[in-house]
């Protein structure tokens, strides 16, 4: 069996880019995750929210569960 190593194109290095910017953005004692979820709807498709936080966090699986209402999270 032959493993072959996928090369990021620059959207997707670009896409990476930009959420660790806006994920280290929210840290902190008690993070705002809505702003986060606003933030990051625009960067990435939204399903991939849970693994950006946890790839970010690295200690703890964390499910937070943002919903859109009339326009806001």
């Amino acid at each position: 069996m032959e493993a072959k190593a996928q090369t990021p194109t620059l959207k997707e290095s670009t896409i990476v880019e930009r959420v660790a910017r806006i994920v280290s953005s929210v840290r902190g004692v008690n993070p705002d995750y809505t702003r986060l979820a606003a933030e990051l709807e625009p960067a990435i498709p939204f399903d991939v929210f849970g693994v950006v936080l946890l790839r970010h966090d690295r200690q703890a699986v964390r499910v937070t569960v943002c919903q859109r209402y009339r326009g806001s999270w």
